[in-house]
């Protein structure tokens, strides 16, 4: 994993990042994930969640493309992507969907059956939600051939439920981020085009939670990957904390309104006709109710107060300051990692990227 925070302003687009990579036993640190694809035009190329693709380094895989590259003529941050896209589905194994699926279920079952009967009953007594990628969320696996015969029915069937639900969750963590950030020449504007990598079908890589914007006008702060505490900083407000004030008030309204109603009922003389009435409306009420889109529109609209005021900050200020900004946030990323005890996915030196037409890339440390 890593941290990365862009900052674009008209005249220089500033890319500042963490150099930690996590496997599943520790952290390493002091590995650079901002590679250079040019100078003239000044481009580059950074990665960020699983440092592998297809078990081969991504890092390798990059400056390898790097090689292969006439960056006169793929000089854009759109014609990259295409352009590397291609080049990935070219040099890497093609499978297909179920041969990809097939492969990491295999691999799935054999750790399963390193569990114990414990671990199998404790696995059948709860409830795991199925949180996965849109693509696989319709997939049902079987795994009756590692379910033990020493519990009941129903838990047989949570169990089987269960492993399908941590099973299909797994491929998140399968993506390998891409952010390629760029000057267009021709308009001498800064841009940028985000993806996620997750493997490679026989006709192309498959990607998803794609973002860009080639030819910005404007000041802008991208942060691509654990955005929680720095998003948290810009938008004045955390964004966690936002949703969970957001369900609560919806929660109470409705709580409300059903207590109005239980004493309409039991404290009044009002016929069961107007009761129904009445309770279909508060129904209507509750299903219609604009007050929690509201709640979030009006912070919203604080959040863009609060970053307007920093951008017109930011773009005045040298490129020292923001490059010390910016690490400041990554620090306290990793900070909070530290109190919350969650794994060190933040660590080590930062590094930064300079693009500019004027002075191509300039790095420092």
């Amino acid at each position: 994993m890593t941290c990365i925070i862009t900052i674009f302003t008209p005249d220089k687009t500033i890319i500042s990042e963490d150099s930690a990579v996590s496997s599943n036993t520790r952290t390493y640190t002091g590995v650079e994930k901002t590679i250079i694809l040019s100078n003239d035009p000044p481009m580059t190329m950074s990665y960020y969640g699983n440092s592998d693709f297809d078990n081969i380094p991504v890092e390798n895989i990059i400056s390898e493309y790097v090689k292969h590259t006439d960056f006169k003529i793929v000089n854009t941050v759109d014609k990259v992507k295409k352009d590397f896209l291609n080049y990935v589905n070219k040099v890497m194994p093609q499978e297909s969907i179920d041969e990809y699926l097939q492969r990491k279920l295999i691999s799935f079952k054999e750790e399963c059956r390193g569990f114990s009967d414990t671990d199998m009953k404790y696995y059948s007594l709860i409830n795991f939600e199925k949180t996965t990628l849109p693509l696989f969320e319709d997939y049902e696996f079987d795994f009756s051939d590692l379910i033990p015969d020493n519990i009941t029915s129903n838990e047989k069937v949570r169990l089987n439920r269960n492993l399908n639900n941590i099973f299909l969750s797994l491929f998140s963590d399968e993506l390998c981020g891409i952010v390629i950030v760029g000057v267009n020449k021709k308009t001498m504007k800064n841009g940028y085009t985000n993806f996620e990598m997750l493997f490679n079908l026989k006709n192309n890589v498959l990607i998803c939670n794609e973002n860009e914007e080639l030819h910005m006008n404007k000041s802008r702060i991208k942060v691509f990957a654990q955005n929680d505490v720095i998003n948290g900083f810009f938008n004045d407000i955390d964004g966690e904390l936002l949703s969970i004030i957001s369900q609560n008030l919806q929660e109470y309204i409705n709580e409300t309104l059903k207590i109005l109603f239980s004493n309409l009922e039991y404290k009044t003389n009002i016929s069961k006709e107007d009761l129904r009435k009445i309770n279909d409306e508060i129904n209507h009420v509750q299903e219609n109710s604009m007050i929690k889109e509201e709640f979030e529109n009006s912070i919203k609209n604080l959040e863009n107060n609060n970053m307007e005021n920093i951008l017109n900050e930011i773009e005045i200020m040298p490129k020292c300051e923001i490059m010390k900004m910016n690490e400041t946030l990554i620090n306290l990323t990793r900070l909070k990692r530290i109190i919350t005890s969650e794994p060190m996915t933040v660590d080590g030196n930062v590094s930064h990227h300079v693009l500019s037409l004027k002075n191509g890339i300039e790095k420092f440390y």
